[in-house]
């Protein structure tokens, strides 16, 4: 009772100091300072994707995090968002192709050894989720992020409430035991009535605010893909977590893996219907 009381504390304590840093930051920043933000959320994306591809070679782990922050750099200062809308087309593919691989994904057994081809994978996750952000943040203002965290963070609490009171169906055993297909319809109706609610104050027509539902369920749908990704990666890892940054919570990666496909897949659907 001591350790999970202790646990729980730590929780509390750090979403406290946490939640409202990020929201007021992303609030009043000017682009470029949310800029600088997002880069140092890169880094620490990155840091923790070197845990989850076994990557333990420092020097290797500076590099990554080093060569995948001055991309990021490089592509938003020097090119402007419609040169850079590919980026987000391929992103859409990426995270088809990861919904497809985990309809029939079984962890593989712990491998110790470092895994390139998921270094690379962190690249195609990472990169364009941070890019999305930038965009949607210099836009559409950062009130467009917040509705991304609404969208993630509805998708996960209408999630947890209807999957404890009537979760009977498995979504993916294998990946995350906890997740049951009931959870996820509950978590779909919570975000159906909160885009509905911003888009009735956004938009005049039933076209408009249609389209803005749909972007905001296909946009919860992938943010649970993006969680049942990392849960696949960490247990591939031998991992709990992606690292003990956060007390109480894990890490950075364990925070974001919705925002992670959620970013980039709303941006692509927005950017065609509006």
């Amino acid at each position: 009772m001591t350790k999970i009381s202790s646990s729980l504390k730590k929780r509390v304590i750090t979403a406290a100091i946490l939640a409202p840093a990020v929201l007021l930051s992303t609030y009043y920043a000017p682009s470029n300072i949310f800029a600088i933000l997002l880069l140092v959320f890169l880094a620490l994306c990155a840091y923790e994707w070197t845990n989850l591809s076994k990557v333990a070679n420092k020097y290797l782990q500076g590099i990554f995090i080093i060569a995948l922050s001055a991309l990021f750099y490089y592509l938003y200062t020097q090119y402007q968002f419609e040169s850079l809308k590919w980026i987000f087309y391929f992103s859409g593919v990426w995270w088809v192709f990861i919904l497809l691989m985990l309809k029939v994904a079984q962890p593989k057994a712990v491998n110790h050894k470092a895994d390139i081809l998921k270094i690379i994978q962190g690249v195609l996750t990472i990169l364009p989720a941070a890019l999305a952000m930038f965009f949607l943040h210099d836009k559409y203002g950062p009130l467009m992020i917040f509705y991304i965290f609404l969208i993630v963070w509805g998708a996960d609490i209408g999630a947890y409430f209807s999957g404890k009171r009537f979760g009977k169906h498995k979504l993916a055993p294998s990946l995350s035991p906890g997740k049951t297909i009931e959870g996820v319809v509950g978590g779909l109706l919570l975000v159906l009535i909160l885009s509905l609610l911003v888009a009735s104050f956004r938009y005049s027509t039933i076209i408009d605010i249609s389209l803005f539902v749909f972007i905001s369920i296909v946009a919860a749908c992938f943010s649970i893909v993006g969680d049942l990704y990392e849960s696949l990666l960490k247990r591939e890892a031998g991992l709990k977590d992606s690292s003990k940054l956060l007390p109480g919570h894990g890490g950075v990666l364990d925070r974001v893996d919705s925002l992670l496909a959620a970013a980039p897949l709303f941006l692509l659907f927005y950017i065609f219907s509006f």
